[in-house]
């Protein structure tokens, strides 16, 4: 077996998902996944307002209620970090293993690691995907419901808040895009080289599959 060509393609996965996981921690840690031009952007943990004359931001946690669109998406979000990050420690463990002349790596079935990074790393992109939807949709109903309302449109004008603008996606929700698209890519390269890879014989993990 080519285990030069192996270690490539893993670290090429690796690379990805690297990618992937440092585009997700930005999208999870910033507040701009809706955007009301001049007016509201909000993230998973918080929302800004624009308070014109003088102008500036001011942020804080979501208010209640939300339609628990906001715990929905920080629950998806949540689960798909501590995939990534139990996903990176795995990564570089593998990538070691594979590498270096470790002890036990004879009793390694590396089809059966690829086929769990793969599912996990499938999984982690699924996660954040579903989160960045729940986000799109229902944070764009809710932010309709608050521009149909005109007493909530009066009370923010009164502390000089426009929430009228068009609202768009913001920078967060494309990083956070992005992030599912590299971490898709590096499932392929996982699933692929799990096809291609020759079975291990012996090994108990690949015998209980």
């Amino acid at each position: 077996m080519d285990t030069t060509f192996f270690t490539r393609k893993l670290v090429t996965a690796a690379a990805l998902f690297l990618c992937g996981f440092l585009c997700f921690v930005i999208a999870f840690a910033t507040p701009t996944w809706l955007h009301v031009r001049e007016g509201i952007h909000g993230g998973l943990w918080s929302r800004c307002l624009m308070v014109k004359e003088p102008a500036y931001w001011t942020c804080d946690a979501w208010e209640q209620p939300t339609n628990g669109f906001i715990t929905a998406s920080q629950a998806f979000a949540v689960m798909s970090l501590l995939l990534y990050v139990l996903l990176f420690v795995a990564m570089i463990v593998t990538i070691v293993s594979m590498v270096q002349d470790i002890p036990y790596r004879k009793y390694i079935d590396r089809k059966c690691v690829l086929m769990l990074l793969a599912v996990s790393t499938f999984s982690a992109a699924s996660l954040a995907i579903m989160s960045g939807t729940v986000m799109g949709i229902k944070g764009k109903d809710y932010v309709y419901d608050l521009q149909r309302n005109e007493y909530v449109v009066f009370s923010y004008n009164q502390k000089k808040i426009d929430i009228t603008g068009p609202l768009n996606l913001g920078w967060s929700f494309v990083v956070n895009v992005f992030a599912a698209i590299f971490t898709y890519a590096s499932f392929a390269f996982l699933a692929v080289e799990y096809k291609l890879l020759p079975e291990d014989d012996g090994h108990e993990c690949q015998e209980n599959v």
